[in-house]
């Protein structure tokens, strides 16, 4: 029996589950033909992670998003997660609005603390981050002194974010936004790169604390422990095991939850955020998985310990 012979309904399921297996295999069937562009339109945009690094990129995303074919909605109502570099938007504020308007089942957003500032001050039709969307800064989170907590439009921004992630480690705690962030539930932090005396309980006792002290909610908190060129030329030990580790992070759980997930981050941040979406997981649901019990035996940190 070849695939021709097989009902129309079990060969669109067969053709969405290999769409979904991996990016290569999605684009691949999209170019067979047309019948199978179609029927695997929206598994395909949304198990692609879409990475914009180029205006050019940017500008086509808008293109097909706002058109008017009823192709552009199937696709705007299936995007998931979009990642947004400097270099795509450069002041292309009002660009970047019409396609957050239009993409209305997003989950994960990557992009820098300055472009969403920029958006609730230029860009009136901007959006507001709807419930349980991910946000992802890729730099510092100084929120306390940026113009986004002046406006009316940043400040009611902050006070509906839920998730947050932080790619890189604020300088100080100490400047934490806590109180403009009401209903955050879920944040994640990259820890600093460089390990004082080997020691990634130490970083943790310190993330707790710091959260400790700032947070006036309890929440789900995680460490990303950051690996450095060391790790990945074998010059680096861990002197802590994952157990260890575990018990570490759960004596520090007073207030909040707190968490830690080692990443391989010598690859790329976004190579990291991209598996991370691929797999279907969000940082706090892949922490859980690292941290249980049974997948301690092959925690990936034991490979330097």
């Amino acid at each position: 029996m070849s695939l021709s012979d097989l009902p129309a309904e079990l060969l669109i399921i067969i053709l969405n589950l290999a769409t979904s297996s991996s990016r290569n295999t999605a684009i691949s069937l999209a170019l067979t033909s047309s019948w199978i562009s179609n029927v695997t339109l929206e598994t395909r945009w949304k198990h692609i992670s879409i990475c914009l690094r180029k205006h050019s990129q940017l500008e086509s995303l808008r293109d097909i998003v706002c058109a008017l074919a009823p192709r552009a909605a199937r696709i705007s109502s299936a995007v998931r997660t979009l990642w947004l570099t400097p270099e795509a938007y450069y002041y292309e504020y009002q660009c970047v609005s019409d396609i957050l308007s239009r993409l209305t089942k997003l989950e994960a957003l990557a992009c820098e603390a300055p472009l969403l500032d920029k958006l609730f001050r230029h860009a009136q039709n901007t959006p507001l981050p709807q419930a349980g969307l991910r946000i992802t800064l890729l730099n510092h989170m100084d929120l306390q002194w940026s113009p986004m907590g002046s406006s009316t439009r940043g400040l009611a921004f902050m006070h509906s974010l839920t998730h947050l992630h932080l790619s890189q480690y604020p300088g100080s705690f100490n400047t934490f936004p806590a109180e403009h962030l009401p209903n955050l539930t879920h944040l994640a932090v990259r820890g600093p790169s460089t390990i004082r005396g080997g020691s990634y309980t130490l970083q943790i006792r310190e993330f707790g604390l710091a959260l400790y002290a700032r947070s006036v909610h309890p929440m789900a908190a995680v460490l990303i422990l950051s690996p450095t060129f060391e790790h990945k030329r074998r010059l680096f030990r861990c002197t802590s095991t994952p157990h260890e580790l575990v018990r570490t992070a759960r004596q520090c759980s007073v207030k909040s939850r707190i968490m830690f997930y080692y990443a391989h981050w010598w690859r790329g941040e976004s190579k990291f955020w991209d598996e991370l979406m691929r797999n279907g997981d969000d940082i706090w649901t892949a922490a859980e998985k690292q941290m249980d019990e049974k997948n301690l035996s092959h925690h990936p940190l034991l490979k330097i310990c």
